[in-house]
């Protein structure tokens, strides 16, 4: 698993973002709340899923893991990630994927 550095973006600051490859293994960022993930997928035949692992039971018992899809040869973005249910013990968020082939993406930090 990879640990991504969120890249910081503000109203006096605007952001052209970095895009680094998906990591096998998944990735990881710090989570503050203020985080979203934006996603590239240059696959022209196949779209990609990305898993954002919840770390909390709800009530009945179950942990609700989001997933988005990205469609192929599209973006899509995802955020922002309540601390509560999406950190693990270290405060970070933990990412998977269908496939990694072809995905990018970049952490962004709104504030």
């Amino acid at each position: 698993m990879s640990l991504r550095t969120a890249q910081n973006m503000s109203i006096a600051a605007s952001l052209t973002p970095v895009f680094t490859a998906a990591a096998a293994a998944g990735d990881s960022f710090a989570n503050t709340g203020k985080i979203f993930v934006y996603f590239k997928n240059a696959n022209v035949g196949v779209s990609r899923i990305v898993t954002i692992h919840s770390q909390v039971l709800c009530n009945q018992g179950v942990e609700h893991d989001v997933t988005i899809t990205v469609p192929a040869s599209s973006e899509e973005m995802m955020g922002f990630f309540s601390m509560d249910r999406f950190n693990d013990a270290s405060g970070l968020v933990q990412m998977t994927y269908d496939s990694e082939a072809d995905l990018t993406l970049a952490v962004v930090s709104a504030g």
